[in-house]
């Protein structure tokens, strides 16, 4: 752990605590991974890991006072960031060799593969002409299905009556029903007109 600091950049190290804290000192021995499956020397550590990410990004970040936090800089330059799975691979080189990674490099060419046919299909998509409203050009729209009949709710005394349904503004209607005495005067009444009419005499012809 402590060949890590001493390779650490200047600028970061000055900054450091003379005692590593507990934490850092698991992060650092975690990354060099001794005994597990991806080992690095602390020499391939900083070299492949370390100092790209300080040279990409971290030393822009050094202001004038150094850093508010520089024990969070060495946790995110020695984080692990497998992005191809080969194990002798850090940030896109091979630790053995200093070459790129070519598991990266096919992982890269496969992205612009994926880019170009998503772009393809998008402008095919584009340039397909929209379909209509409703369905495709052709196809038969049946018509809407007639509404049906209903009975309308009567007042009360009232027969309810079935309504055809309308256009716009459906109209209820409703038959009042005679009472037993208007109904039996108004047969009394037709019964004396037919009476009537019957006994008058018939007129010629001519």
């Amino acid at each position: 752990m402590q060949a890590v600091r001493d390779l650490l950049p200047p600028l970061l190290a000055r900054d450091l605590p003379d005692e590593t804290p507990t934490n850092i000192s698991k992060k650092i021995l975690a990354a060099l991974d001794t005994d597990g499956p991806r080992p690095r020397t602390p020499e391939q550590l900083v070299a492949y890991r370390i100092n790209p990410r300080w040279d990409g990004y971290w030393a822009t970040q050094y202001g004038d006072n150094g850093f508010d936090k520089p024990l969070g800089v060495v946790l995110a330059l020695v984080a692990s960031q497998a992005e191809c799975g080969n194990v002798r691979c850090d940030d896109r080189r091979d630790v053995d060799t200093g070459e790129l990674c070519p598991f990266c490099a096919e992982l890269k060419a496969d992205r612009r593969v994926q880019r170009r046919l998503e772009q393809q299909d998008a402008e095919r998509a584009a340039e397909r002409p929209s379909e209509p409203r409703g369905g495709r050009s052709g196809d038969v729209v049946p018509p809407p299905r007639p509404e049906a009949a209903s009975w309308a709710p009567a007042a009360p005394g009232a027969w309810p009556t079935v309504v055809a349904p309308a256009e716009e503004t459906p109209v209820v209607s409703t038959v009042e029903i005679p009472s037993p005495d208007e109904v039996q005067a108004r047969t009394a009444d037709m019964r004396s007109i037919l009476r009537d009419h019957r006994s008058r005499p018939s007129r010629a012809p001519f």
